[in-house]
């Protein structure tokens, strides 16, 4: 049951026994220099057990098992020292041991140590090498030798037969067609073998058909971006560019110089059209921008320039208040029997106005219709009812907004106005302005000019149409 526990602990709180490495090797440290090596030992030795499940932790592991050598070398255990000194430079070749901090005897042996795994790894990578000659796999067998050969001098023996392996998948390439992959093959092999003659003579047929076909290439990719077929030409690029070949680089820049000739326009429309808030047309700029671009990673100093393409603020709300009843007006002194409209007894029947009742007085001076006198002062010439605004509003049929300068959007922005409208609608339901306030001028200016071109549907008496004045709060918002 404790056993059980430990390891439920243990597995809970993996960071706690990461530290309790750390404070091994720390307090290890110090016995050693303390002369206790062998508490040292049995301080360590369970921790490099436990180490070895954990191969991802290098750093721990040769310290612990470097603090162990240290420990056997204090006790003349030369031998178990040696053992993990060879471990350590399994585990990390450039290992060093400091001259400087500890002692000849130190130093020599972990010289020994390394010496010793080098000769266990070289011999490993010759063997793995030959067995990649053998089985003919030319690609692990070119890795062996670019990476070992610094370290290990006994794979010289083995790179001209690695030559001739690499120079034959080559032909094979170079007969199939498939150029570039020839290319690196017969490069490879002059490199094993700077002399081999075969291989010196088809690098050069290669890269002289790989010359001509990268000017048919190009001449391929230039008529499909003149036709504007833009997907054939970026294939045509992606395929060099996956070559990777420095023989290419002069295609490749001449390819990139022409993309970056039609987007240079591009990109700068693009900011244009985004700096003046003309989203929709950014947008399709930005379509045709990518659909140009061959690659996603083509060309970055020219989508760095590209600037944030944001709507513009939405347009000033103007409200006014909407009608409460569909009444036709009438003159202050006439009577009305009822407000409600009668509806109709088919749908067929013709629409047309109420006719007042007979009995209905005539205007006089004291109706609220308002008169306007002629030039001489004489009679009227016509009388305007004075009507309630919603009332009015209940006839508008055709509504023009304003438009505002950027000066009057400054003024509007984030705030509320109402701007007090005096009009006449005259018989025709045409509109004239009378006097706009309550804003400032550029805001009424545009609020006047818009409800100057709006239309109603005209008052009537039983004398037909009737003019009407009336005051018109428009309400301006913007957010």
């Amino acid at each position: 049951m404790i056993s059980m526990a430990l390891a439920l602990l243990i597995t809970m709180h993996p960071l706690q026994a990461q530290d309790q490495i750390k404070e091994a090797l720390a307090r290890a440290e110090a016995l050693y220099f303390e002369a206790k090596f062998n508490e040292s030992i049995q301080l360590l030795s369970q921790g490099n057990e436990t180490l070895k499940s954990q191969p991802n932790r290098v750093k721990e592991r040769v310290a612990t098992k470097f603090q162990l050598a240290l420990a056997n070398m204090g006790l003349n255990n030369a031998a178990a020292a040696k053992s993990f000194l060879v471990e350590i430079f399994a585990l990390d070749p450039d290992f060093t041991v400091d001259a400087q901090q500890y002692s000849p005897k130190v130093v020599t042996l972990s010289n020994e140590a390394k010496a010793e795994q080098n000769i266990a790894r070289c011999k490993a990578a010759v063997d793995d090498a030959k067995k990649n000659l053998a089985s003919g796999d030319s690609g692990n067998l070119l890795t062996i030798l670019q990476t070992m050969k610094p370290k290990c001098p006994d794979l010289a023996a083995i790179e001209p037969d690695a030559a001739e392996l690499v120079f034959k998948k080559g032909l094979n390439d170079y007969k199939q067609g498939f150029l570039p992959g020839a290319l690196q093959s017969f490069r490879a092999a002059l490199s094993l073998a700077p002399k081999h003659e075969m291989a010196a003579q088809y690098l050069e047929l290669t890269e002289t058909k790989l010359q001509v076909a990268g000017d048919r290439v190009l001449l391929d990719f230039q008529r499909n971006f003149q036709a504007r077929q833009f997907k054939q030409a970026a294939a045509v690029y992606r395929q060099i560019a996956a070559f990777n070949d420095p023989n290419n680089t002069q295609t490749l820049n001449t390819m990139g110089n022409e993309y970056r000739k039609a987007l240079d326009p591009l990109v700068e429309a693009f900011n244009k059209a985004c700096t003046s808030g003309d989203t929709i047309k950014g947008s399709e700029i930005r379509d045709q921008i990518t659909e140009l671009i061959p690659d996603p990673t083509f060309a970055p100093e020219l989508r760095s320039k590209m600037v944030t393409c944001t709507p513009p603020p939405p347009p000033p709300v103007v409200t006014a208040p909407a009608p409460t009843l569909p009444v036709t007006p009438a003159p202050a002194d006439t009577k009305v029997a009822s407000s409600r409209v009668e509806p109709r007894t088919s749908p067929s029947a013709p629409k047309s106005e109420p006719k007042p009742s007979a009995s209905a007085p005539k205007p006089d001076a004291k109706s609220s219709a308002s008169t306007k006198p002629d030039s001489d002062g004489g009679v009227p010439s016509r009388s305007c009812f004075q009507m309630e605004s919603q009332l009015a509003l209940h006839r508008l049929k055709t509504r023009v907004e304003p438009t505002f300068t950027p000066q009057a959007l400054m003024y509007l922005q984030n705030s509320q106005v109402t701007v007090t409208v005096k009009v006449r609608i005259e018989e025709n339901g045409s509109v004239t302005v009378l006097e706009a306030t309550g804003a400032h001028a550029l805001v009424t200016s545009s609020v006047r000019n818009a409800v100057g071109s709006w239309k109603f549907t005209p008052a009537m008496d039983e004398k037909g149409p009737r003019c009407v004045d009336t005051d018109l709060p428009i309400v301006i918002s913007r957010k």
